[in-house]
């Protein structure tokens, strides 16, 4: 009688037969790998009201043309490429004008970013340590932009599209597509985000440890690069003098403890599957590492140039550092983003290294896959619980005197009221801009000049504050404590009659009065004199 296998090598078997069966259909695997990215995100994209940033993509994609768009980013209404903006205004031009369609190029970018990550890996150590890099790109702060409509999803989906490329164009068959896809990708890189120009850093040292290895350099390769320089010339330098003025007051500034920040962020959402992948590590070294062996002379092996570029594309954080002291002033972790590439990439080399067992694989892929999904899940939930919070809202202390506008201290509020709330509130809604009141009273001014700038190509209710002031002695504040703006702090400086009629923890609505004096009336009372900017 046939003994019939245990169930662990039952697993062993089901297991290997998996990862055969992807290796051998890698480029359908890559694609529903990309599938599930973007149906595991949906929800947010359909659901979420566009906020303050994905406004202003919104706002300028929307413009009657391209040329218009042009025009509109050489007056500094905003400071990304203007391929990212054509990119935007045929999807809306396409699907319309919701959140689902605004947000359309993201969804893309995160699908290049999971094939991307799939393919580079992949190549080097099998289907299932490429899905375990691509799925662990996804537990990481890089998925929350793959449904915000700002660039960051398209700068790490053509980074790691750049990547795969650059490996592939170096690495034997159909050089030419691959060089072409590496000139193209990056060439995207830089059209969606200026600091994307560091991205050819990475590659560069790549290539810099593949020259010393050959002994040789290989010049198709270094002229795909210069592909990244092509949007600086055709966009960045028409519009650099609108840029310049960036430097002095911009909002978020490079701090010597930048990178160590960047990897706290960029991880924090991931602390699960880390802390559970390495008590699993733990239990696997405990058990004498089983599966780990040598690699055989028919596999294939992992280049140090390839190691190193993704591990340059990993402390991309540091390259971007050093370009805001010496050039621009200007740093944010979303800036950097393509570092999420190489450290997936990292990873899923060091899981082909630390073991070839199949099932050991396989059982970390759907660990890491499954805490994502389920997190996915409660985040979908609280979404669609979310999704209203603009749309339905209410100012029931402004209808006492229905004719007075409201005054938004906020912009960002400003902007989310003006684009969601019931038109009956978005009717009587005003921000009031001052660039100089806004630096003296907060201590930067790249807001309201910005504002004013929209105010210029669009038909949203921004006015001058000296304007407004000179033609309306009364009027409603609607003041979010604790958020950013100015104009209450003015108006208690400047003795102005202040009443508040309606107080909550999320807002307060206040009542103007500039020919009055403050006062406290009918159970009212003023507001502190310096609520506390953001």
């Amino acid at each position: 009688m046939q003994r019939q296998p245990s169930r662990p090598a039952r697993l062993d078997e089901a297991a290997a037969r998996f990862a055969r069966f992807a290796d051998r259909h890698r480029a359908p695997f890559a694609v529903a790998l990309g599938v599930l990215a973007v149906v595991a995100v949906l929800p947010s994209a359909v659901w979420k009201p566009l906020w303050y940033d994905e406004l202003f993509t919104f706002h300028v994609s929307r413009l009657a043309s391209i040329g218009a768009i042009r025009d509109s980013l050489a007056s500094g209404l905003d400071q990304q490429p203007l391929p990212y903006f054509v990119l935007h205004h045929v999807a809306l031009r396409a699907f319309g004008e919701g959140p689902l369609a605004t947000r359309l190029p993201e969804l893309a970018g995160f699908a290049l970013m999971t094939g991307g990550v799939f393919a580079f890996v992949s190549h080097r150590a099998g289907a299932v340590c490429g899905a375990l890099a691509a799925v662990a790109c996804w537990s990481t702060e890089a998925r929350q932009y793959a449904t915000e409509a700002r660039p960051y999803a398209l700068l790490a989906g053509f980074s790691a599209v750049s990547i795969a490329c650059w490996q592939r164009s170096t690495d034997g068959g159909r050089r030419g597509a691959w060089l072409a896809g590496l000139a193209v990708s990056l060439f995207g890189v830089v059209s969606s985000h200026w600091y994307g120009v560091l991205v050819v850093v990475p590659l560069a040292i790549g290539e810099g440890l593949r020259s010393l290895r050959r002994k040789k350099i290989d010049v198709a390769v270094w002229v795909a690069f210069g592909a990244a320089v092509l949007p600086i010339v055709l966009f960045l330098l028409p519009i650099l003098a609108s840029l310049t003025g960036l430097r002095a007051s911009f909002w978020s500034r490079p701090t010597p403890a930048f990178a160590v920040e960047f990897y706290g962020w960029l991880l924090a959402p991931a602390a699960i599957p880390l802390a559970a992948t390495l008590a699993g590590f733990g239990v696997w070294l405990a058990a004498g590492s089983p599966g780990r062996r040598t690699p055989q002379g028919g596999e294939a092996q992992i280049p140090v140039h390839e190691v190193g570029a993704a591990l340059a594309l990993a402390l991309l954080p540091c390259f971007g550092l050093a370009l805001a002291v010496v050039f621009t002033n200007a740093l944010n972790e979303r800036y950097v983003i393509p570092a999420v590439v190489g450290l997936a990439a990292l990873f899923g080399f060091a899981a082909r290294t630390a073991t070839t067992r199949p099932l050991v694989l396989v059982s970390w892929l759907v660990l890491v896959l499954g805490s994502f999904l389920a997190r996915q899940v409660l985040v979908a939930r609280w979404v669609y619980q979310d999704r209203d919070r603009v749309s339905a809202v209410r100012i029931d202390a402004a209808r006492a005197e229905p004719a007075l506008p409201i005054v938004v201290q906020d912009p960002l509020v400003f902007l989310e009221y003006a684009k969601h709330a019931p038109a009956p509130i978005v009717a009587r809604l005003r921000y009031l801009a001052d660039p100089a009141a806004q630096q003296a009273f907060t201590g930067f001014a790249n807001v309201d000049p910005g504002l004013l700038v929209v105010r210029a190509h669009t038909d949203l209710p921004i006015e001058p504050a000296g304007d407004f002031l000179a033609s309306h002695e009364r009027f409603y504040l609607l003041w979010t404590p604790g958020r950013f703006g100015w104009l209450l702090q003015k108006l208690s400086r400047d003795g102005v009659g202040l009443e508040v009629i309606e107080a909550g923890t999320d807002r307060v609505v206040v009542l103007v009065d500039r020919s009055q004096k403050p006062r406290e009336s009918g159970g009212g009372r003023t507001p502190p004199d310096r609520p506390e900017a953001r």
